[in-house]
C-alpha cells in the first residue's frame, strides 16, 4: 500500500529507514557468523561459557531475522520493501532531474550519480523484484 509522502525528503527518510532495517539485519548477522567461525578457535573458552554464547548467538540470529522481516513484511500500515516500492511507482516525480537533486544536495556525489537518468521504469516491478530478493534469500550458496 502506498505511503502518502509530500516531499522529496519524506521519501529520503523513508529510503533511508529501510536502508537501515537491512543494514542492521546484515550487521547481526555477520556478528553471528563470526562468533561461529571463531568456535573452532575458540573452542575451550566456548565450552566454558557454553549457555552465555548459546544465548548471545541465538539472540544474534533472531535480530537479524526481526530486521529482515520487517524489510519484507506485507503489513499495510508498516514501511516495508512493498509498500515503499508502491510509494515510488506514486511519486516518480521525485526522481526527475531537479527533484533527484534536490533530495541528494548534500550527497558528494549527487553530480556523478545525477549523470544517469534516475526515474524508475514502469513495470510490474514489484512482483519481478520481490521474486528475485525471495529467491535471492532463499537460494543455498
Amino acid at each position: 500500500m502506498e505511503i502518502k509522502i509530500k516531499t522529496g525528503d519524506e521519501l529520503k527518510r523513508l529510503l533511508d529507514e529501510l536502508a537501515m532495517e537491512i543494514v542492521d539485519a546484515n550487521i547481526f548477522y555477520q556478528l553471528f557468523t563470526d562468533i561461529v567461525d571463531s568456535i573452532k578457535d575458540y573452542t575451550k573458552e566456548f565450552q566454558q561459557s557454553n549457555t552465555f554464547w548459546t544465548f548471545t548467538l541465538a539472540a544474534l540470529q533472531d535480530a537479524a531475522l526481526v530486521h529482515l522481516c520487517r524489510v519484507f513484511d506485507q503489513e499495510t500500515a508498516s514501511l516495508n520493501l512493498f509498500n515503499l516500492l508502491e510509494t515510488i511507482k506514486a511519486n516518480l516525480h521525485f526522481f526527475e532531474d531537479g527533484q533527484f537533486r534536490e533530495r541528494l544536495k548534500d550527497n558528494a556525489f549527487v553530480e556523478l550519480l545525477a549523470r544517469e537518468n534516475r526515474m524508475p521504469i514502469k513495470r510490474n516491478w514489484t512482483e519481478t523484484f520481490c521474486s528475485s530478493a525471495i529467491q535471492i534469500l532463499t537460494s543455498k550458496n
